[in-house]
């Protein structure tokens, strides 16, 4: 029950508060504890020591919230490429910058030196 709780939690997240080996990791304990929980409903014995309408209701449960886990992980692999793809460009821009001040610096030393000797 704990790993859907993470896994609801996780998906109520925006992009921004999450990763996406975080949210791949909350949807395989989902996942598990979805396996467990269908065991867990389905096992043969007359009596057991839980009740099996809960553990079949928190499989339905865990059906119905992975059913929209490839549209958080989708959302979350677009998020993060276009973070990597801002963070790129901002990258280049600040490289570029730093070249124009090198080359600027270049220049005034030139000039420096052709001005000191003419004098």
């Amino acid at each position: 029950m704990i790993q859907q709780k993470s896994a609801e939690l996780l998906f109520s997240l925006p992009p921004a508060k999450r990763t996406l080996a975080d949210l791949e990791r909350g949807i395989a304990r989902a996942v598990h504890a979805q396996k467990m929980f269908g065991s867990l409903a389905a096992d043969p014995a007359n009596a057991v020591p839980y009740d099996r309408g809960l553990a079949e209701e928190r499989k339905k449960y865990a059906d119905s919230m992975l059913r929209r886990a490839e549209e958080h992980l989708s959302a979350q692999r677009q998020y993060e490429a276009e973070q990597a793809a801002r963070l790129e460009g901002a990258r280049q821009k600040r490289a570029a910058e730093r070249e124009r001040i090198e080359a600027l610096e270049v220049r005034s030393f030139q000039i420096f030196f052709v001005h000191r000797r003419l004098i």
